[in-house]
């Protein structure tokens, strides 16, 4: 693993301060990666989730340092494809570290996995099942729920799981775990966990019932916006035996609060009132990155970036202030970040500097346009956090 990308010694803020110091000369805008708040992140869940594992999937942020550290904090991967995987074994994961996620998989994925001895793979269907079973006959299997007709993937547990339970148990296949998504994150994020704690137990008491008694493990996905407190209570209170261990599927958590992107205005468009030239209806600003970039997947909800003069120097919020939007930089009209934004004007070659933008941006960035991709920069200040990537600082 090449770390030589790594700044090390240096913070994010440091190397904030450099970027606005030496002003907008590079067309690319700029990811600054703090890595040692993902190693914070990562302590902290494992401190808060005592007695729960933490599996982190890689299409979040595979950023290849970002991918290094976390196999190196000890984390599991919950893999999606053949390249993911294969990515995980090159970082030196342990094959029963790596669980196949993936309901619907290529006959080419299975044997990759089979090759590999990663026997953990995830199904939601009977003709699944079969497949992985004919290819693979020794993998250890998890059972999809699906929780909501909105979900794209699962099997519903009163309509299908009675024929694949059944499947199952004529076939002589080895059901290991139960696997179930929390749907997308709303106010009642508890009650839906606890329904579907509810759908996997009773699930389990119909396998046992069958005879099927090697279920040991039960993995979660999208309960990262539930507090520790509530998700460890819930899953205490569902009573499983204590030989069924607790897989908690990670997305955001640990890579979103460690990413700023740093991004320059390079044009701006005054709309004034036809009627009124004097007043100003909104000032629109043309940054470098969008859509495309760093924002397919961003929320700009309370979230508004910070502004920062060409010349490094924070701008103070004046009095007056403007409607605005912000947008990226490709010909579509669709790109924009904000479209109702109050900012104080700005000028080509100020700053924007938006925090939390770790999850999802850089894996789903395309050169639409022929625009470039953010460039990354990679700090860490900690010397803890040196030693576990295997680095010294700059000299």
């Amino acid at each position: 693993m090449d770390l030589t990308d790594v700044c090390a010694a240096v913070s994010v803020q440091g190397a904030l301060d450099q970027i606005l110091k030496e002003g907008p000369h590079d067309p690319a805008p700029t990811n600054l990666l703090d890595l040692d708040r993902i190693v914070l992140n990562y302590r902290r869940w494992c401190e808060q989730h005592a007695g729960l594992v933490p599996y982190y999937a890689p299409s979040v942020n595979n950023y290849p340092t970002v991918l290094a550290l976390m196999a190196r904090l000890g984390s599991g991967f919950s893999c999606a494809s053949e390249e993911e995987m294969c990515t995980a074994l090159s970082l030196g994961v342990p094959a029963n570290r790596i669980r196949f996620v993936h309901p619907v998989k290529t006959v080419e994925s299975i044997l990759f996995a089979k090759h590999h001895h990663i026997r953990r793979l995830v199904v939601d269907s009977v003709t699944e099942i079969a497949k992985v079973h004919r290819h693979y006959p020794d993998a250890q299997l998890l059972l999809r729920i699906r929780l909501s007709r909105e979900q794209k993937y699962g099997c519903c547990p009163r309509g299908d799981a009675p024929a694949i339970l059944a499947h199952v148990k004529e076939n002589g296949i080895e059901l290991t775990g139960l696997y179930v998504a929390i749907p997308a994150p709303n106010q009642h994020q508890v009650e839906a966990l606890q329904r579907a704690l509810e759908q996997a137990k009773a699930l389990y008491e119909q396998a046992c019932g069958l005879g099927l008694t090697e279920i040991r493990e039960l993995a979660v996905a999208g309960a990262e916006t539930i507090p520790s407190t509530a998700l460890a209570s819930a899953i205490t209170n569902l009573g499983l035996p204590s030989t069924v261990s607790c897989i908690i599927e990670t997305a955001r958590r640990f890579v979103e609060s460690a990413v700023t992107l740093v991004a320059s205005v390079q044009s701006k468009r005054i709309v004034r009132d036809p009627d009124q030239p004097e007043l100003i209806r909104e000032i629109m600003y043309f940054i470098n990155d969008g859509r495309y970039g760093s924002f397919e997947w961003w929320k700009p909800v309370a979230k508004e970036p910070t502004v920062y003069r060409m010349n490094g120097a924070r701008r103070p919020l004046p009095a007056q202030v403007w409607p605005s939007s912000v947008w990226g930089p490709t010909c579509d009209s669709a790109d924009v970040v904000f479209e109702q934004v109050h900012l104080p004007e700005l000028d080509i070659g100020d700053f924007l500097v938006f925090a939390d933008v770790g999850a999802y941006g850089g894996t789903l960035a395309s050169q639409f346009n022929g625009f470039p991709l953010p460039r990354m920069i990679a700090c860490a200040h900690s010397s803890s956090t040196r030693a576990l990537l295997g680095i010294d600082a700059n000299p």
